[in-house]
C-alpha cells in the first residue's frame, strides 16, 4: 500500500489531534476524580457525626424509656 507524504501528513496530524484531545480528557477526568474524592471524604465525616448523633439520641431515648417504664 503506497500512501503520498500528503496523506501521511494528513493521518499523522490527524492522530496528534486526538492524543492530545485524549490527554485533556484524562487531565479533566483526573481533576474530577480529585474532586470526587474530596467531596467523598466530606461526605464521611458527615455519615460519621451523624452515626455519633444518633448513638447520643437512641442511648437518651432509651433512658427515658427506661424512667417512663419505672414510673409506670
Amino acid at each position: 500500500l503506497l500512501t503520498s507524504d500528503e496523506e501521511v501528513t494528513k493521518v499523522t496530524k490527524s492522530y496528534y489531534q486526538v492524543t492530545k484531545e485524549l490527554l485533556r480528557v484524562i487531565e479533566e477526568l483526573q481533576r474530577v476524580t480529585e474532586e470526587l474524592l474530596k467531596v467523598t471524604k466530606e461526605l464521611l465525616k458527615i455519615a460519621e457525626k451523624l452515626l455519633e448523633v444518633t448513638e447520643e439520641v437512641t442511648e437518651k431515648l432509651l433512658k427515658v424509656t427506661e424512667e417512663l417504664l419505672k414510673s409506670d
